[in-house]
């Protein structure tokens, strides 16, 4: 008889805590995980640089209308992209004496790194909606690395990259 009672205490504790476990669980669920900010009472701040002003920028075209290859997908042919490419850059960086120089120095090379990218890129990618907006991202790190070689440290130099022109075939 004290064996079965015990047996039953048990029991009763284990579904007790495992119940008080449920309790705990649904509560988490329905007050912290549906609420992504809860607890979070700071307010966002915009830790995004101000665009600079006009006076703090210059630019300098790369490329007109030039003409690169895709690189070939299964689907076959030929594929082309035209751009006009245009850099907008800081005029003065601190660090650097002559921006104008340095971008004069690496000029060829900024074409060359541009020329590259878009023989990587296929039809799909060019397509993509996103595209453009991504190819601008890339080209504006990718050409700061570049700058930034014989530097101490990585400079922002290049602001943007301007798109005058993006027709693909």
């Amino acid at each position: 008889m004290e064996n079965k009672r015990s047996l039953i205490t048990i029991l009763v504790l284990v579904i007790a805590i495992l119940s008080i476990a449920l309790a705990i669980s649904i509560g988490y669920i329905f007050t912290i995980a549906d609420n992504p900010k809860a607890g979070d009472n700071i307010q966002s701040v915009n830790l995004e640089t101000p665009p600079p002003s006009d006076n703090e920028l210059s630019k300098m075209s790369l490329f007109e209308d030039q003409i690169f290859n895709l690189k070939n997908a299964q689907s076959g042919g030929m594929h082309i992209i035209k751009v006009g490419v245009e850099i907008q850059y800081f005029k003065k960086v601190k660090g650097i004496k002559d921006v104008d120089a340095k971008l004069d120095l690496h000029k060829g090379t900024i074409k060359e790194l541009v020329g590259t990218y878009f023989q990587n890129k296929t039809l799909d990618d060019v397509m993509a909606e996103d595209a453009k907006q991504k190819a601008k991202q890339e080209l504006t790190t990718q050409i700061n690395e570049l700058l930034s070689l014989n530097e101490k440290e990585n400079k922002k130099i290049v602001y943007t990259i301007v798109f005058e022109e993006w027709f693909y075939q």
